[in-house]
């Protein structure tokens, strides 16, 4: 499994991720919206592709330890998580309710941290049948 496959993992968790926020806040004709993917995807995304070049989050040598791949999880998912909302409020031009921030950084977490823990342990059975 190359690690391109987990930064397109993340890209697609959290695109699901922000696109079940939207459906529970917006209609789904609504979700369509420019404007709206402006405020809620699109930071992200543009945060992804940022982090991306931090080549940290997808170092190899982290990846064989669950507490150390697990640790960069967290970090990654903060740092995605700061940078996307400082890209929000550039685009939105104004911060958010503290309670959205948390929701959003927890249910992120727990979403982005389920998927690497199915990477994590794809890898380990590939690693191990090889």
């Amino acid at each position: 499994m190359s690690f391109p496959r987990l930064f397109f993992g993340d890209f697609i968790v959290i695109s699901f991720f922000n696109i079940i926020g939207l459906l529970s806040h917006y209609s789904l004709n609504q979700i369509f919206n420019v404007d709206v993917l402006m405020r809620t995807i699109v930071p992200y995304w543009l945060a992804m592709v940022c982090v991306f070049f931090l080549k940290k989050f997808f170092d190899r040598s982290s990846v064989f330890l669950i507490k150390k791949f697990f640790f960069n999880t967290l970090q990654y998912w903060i740092v995605i998580f700061l940078v996307a909302q400082f890209f929000r409020f550039f685009i939105i031009d104004s911060w958010s309710d503290p309670v959205f921030y948390g929701i959003t950084f927890l249910i992120g977490f727990i979403c982005i941290s389920a998927w690497r823990l199915i990477f994590f342990l794809l890898l380990f059975n590939y690693k191990s049948n090889n």
